[in-house]
């Protein structure tokens, strides 16, 4: 896995700022603000509720004048801390609150592209609360570059279903839309964006949050999202 990810690193380097658009506003601090939904944020404790959570969201567009927020790799959230999914044995160390991709927040029914050319690896829905809603997974295979995935989640459900495994996909071209709180885990609509080396087995699903136990390792395979996405805020 080492050699994997140098060579993977060494590939994209040089290419940082060269991707399409994951979201055509992405790149463009203008209309983007940075949030903070980690467990060192004092208002912390407003973002255990959903109504919390929107409201907070919410304000920091209001407070800037933008209509996306944009943040969340590694970042350490007590946000999932009333949701069985993340910790049912209920162990601190075993507890998924470090973030692994990075969150784009805004409107239901924003489209979502490839950056770069890409085959459907495998589709997925999890209607579960707290869980993705609709979830593509996009394998790549880029010249001198070892293989790796990228995954969305939180997409609206007509998404999965327009989609099929093997399908070829060019960049920039359109793959889905975000779904609504309704059917994306019961979020505010947003795009969970996540590269991963390995996807160890997994169809149509991957963690998008893992305990501090496991934080070494998922830190390995699941580098940071923004050497695709290229956002000045992160």
């Amino acid at each position: 896995m080492a050699r994997k990810i140098d060579d993977f690193l060494a590939w994209v380097g040089p290419k940082k700022g060269t991707f399409g658009n994951v979201m055509n506003f992405v790149g463009g601090r203008e209309y983007v603000v940075a949030l903070d939904l980690s467990e060192t944020n004092p208002r912390s404790e407003e973002f255990k509720t959903p109504k919390g959570l929107y409201y907070y969201i919410q304000e920091c567009m209001d407070l800037s004048s933008t209509f996306v927020g944009i943040g969340g790799y590694l970042e350490r959230r007590n946000l999932y801390r009333e949701k069985p999914l993340f910790n049912p044995q209920k162990d601190p160390l075993d507890e998924r609150c470090i973030h692994l991709g990075v969150d784009i927040w805004t409107r239901e029914g924003r489209s979502v592209r490839t950056p770069l050319r890409a085959k459907v690896h495998s589709l997925g829905y999890h209607e579960e609360n707290g869980n993705y809603g609709g979830v593509i997974i996009l394998e790549h295979r880029p010249f001198n570059c070892p293989k790796f995935y990228t995954l969305y989640g939180h997409l609206s459900k007509a998404s999965v279903e327009a989609l099929e495994v093997g399908q070829m996909i060019d960049r920039s071209t359109i793959i889905g839309t975000l779904g609504s709180k309704e059917e994306n885990g019961g979020w505010r609509p947003h795009l969970h964006f996540q590269i991963i080396m390995d996807l160890q087995g997994h169809q149509g699903d991957y963690p998008g949050v893992c305990s501090p136990r496991e934080l070494a390792e998922m830190k390995a395979n699941c580098p940071n999202p923004n050497l695709i996405l290229d956002s000045p805020l992160l």
